[in-house]
């Protein structure tokens, strides 16, 4: 729903779409250096509290076929994609989240991102509920593709949308998304 609703709002035919068993990291991989502006993923995100590097986007972990695939998109693998978007979402619970006090700094999923060149990244502190995550999202994208806003403007006018919403008040529903940015 979540990627089918941002869709709706991009220009005719600048959305590919990888949903169930074409959302692989090969996928990933496989995107090209340049065209690649926006990199939106909807999925879940796991953390590692003792080794950060182990943090992870999980990915489909079979083909079509249903052969086994390495599914997890972790930091160095990260690093090493050859597309550069200029803006990474990473719509996925604990995305930018700190493993642990001990780790604080090190890398985690945010700052592989930002390592690799994406400019802004826009990812959740804390586990986010589906249907909120659609809303926040949807409000998100209008507000950037739409209206024109830099992320972090967009991202503020979608959590004021949801805030004043009686479904959606509680910060629990849209505090957790941050936009990191690189420096200039």
């Amino acid at each position: 729903r979540e990627l089918a609703a941002i869709a709706a709002l991009a220009p005719v035919g600048a959305a590919r779409i990888a949903t169930g068993a074409a959302a692989t990291r090969e996928a990933v991989a496989a995107l090209p250096r340049d065209g690649t502006d926006v990199l939106h993923l909807a999925t879940h995100a796991t953390l590692d509290t003792r080794v950060s590097a182990l943090a992870s986007i999980v990915l489909s972990r079979r083909d079509a076929s249903g052969r086994e695939l390495a599914g997890d998109l972790r930091p160095h693998d990260i690093l090493a994609l050859a597309a550069r978007p200029r803006l990474v979402v990473l719509s996925a619970c604990d995305a930018a989240a700190e493993p642990s006090r001990a780790a604080a700094g090190l890398m985690n999923l945010t700052r592989a991102f930002l390592g690799s060149g994406a400019r802004y990244v826009v990812a959740s502190r804390w586990a986010v509920g589906d249907a909120s995550a659609v809303a926040l999202m949807t409000e998100f994208y209008r507000a950037l593709l739409q209206d024109g806003l830099p992320p972090d403007a967009a991202l503020a006018r979608a959590q004021q949308s949801l805030a004043g919403t009686a479904a959606w008040r509680a910060p629990f529903h849209w505090a957790g998304f941050v936009v990191t940015a690189a420096a200039p």
